[in-house]
């Protein structure tokens, strides 16, 4: 299973350096759906049947779907952001919002895929170091913010005044 996870862990890594989001937005919008999901309690059972119609959506998948929500709209959003100098840089929050994403839809999955991810051999160390990841995601998420957000540049032969 130690393979499994590691493959869902890297496609999610890949494809946010294959769409060159701005994966720090990206970890930051995992965070914000696990605010939203505990914001929203029961009224997620609320949208399950809602959604639902003739499909039975259980309230388990309506969580992590609202938990995820946020991440895969930014993904998509800020597609193309990062230029390809900055994406070694990038990889950190990436691995960090597939990390931290992984460990908050957890509780969400079905008891059969949650013991099979308790029984592998990576889970146990994504467990015990997840604080760990989360700092380096949020330290690594503000560092990559810092160097692709765009600064305003001050333009001397603009301004007002005598000439």
């Amino acid at each position: 299973m130690i393979y499994a996870l590691i493959v869902i862990i890297a496609i999610v890594v890949a494809l946010q350096l294959l769409l060159r989001t701005n994966t720090a937005v990206v970890f930051f919008a995992v965070c914000a759906g696990s605010v939203l999901v505990a914001a929203a309690g029961k009224d997620t059972d609320l949208l399950a049947h809602s959604l639902g119609g003739k499909l039975q959506v259980s309230t388990n998948v309506a969580q992590a779907a609202v938990m995820l929500f946020p991440a895969i709209i930014s993904a998509i959003l800020l597609r193309k952001r990062i230029k390809k100098p900055l994406l070694i840089m990038a990889v950190v929050p990436a691995l960090c919002s597939a990390l931290v994403g992984l460990t908050i839809v957890y509780p969400f999955l079905s008891g059969s895929f949650q013991n099979t991810l308790t029984a592998s051999t990576g889970w146990p160390l994504i467990a015990q170091y997840y604080e760990l990841i989360v700092v380096v995601g949020i330290v690594s998420s503000l560092l990559v913010l810092a160097l692709t957000i765009p600064k305003h540049h001050k333009d001397d032969h603009h301004k007002k005044g005598k000439h």
